[in-house]
């Protein structure tokens, strides 16, 4: 019997899309997962941040699995 004790970031619970792809892409390098995942994988998000009352928007490229993950 498998027993994960594992405390899970407020992210996650707070239902970030980013944090549970994280989570997940973890889990199978965890389990040596016998898929391959695709290399290279990114997500291109908008941040928001308030200053003085004006919205200043970032773009910023999140990375979920390396450029060479798919290779072998």
């Amino acid at each position: 019997m498998l027993i994960l004790c594992f405390q899970f970031p407020p992210a996650i619970h707070n239902k970030d899309i980013v944090a549970i792809l994280h989570l997940l892409v973890a889990l199978a390098h965890h389990f040596e997962c016998p898929h391959k995942l695709p290399g290279g994988v990114t997500i291109n998000m908008v941040v928001v941040q308030k200053k003085g009352g004006i919205l200043l928007p970032m773009k910023v490229v999140e990375e979920i699995t390396a450029a060479n993950e798919g290779e072998e």
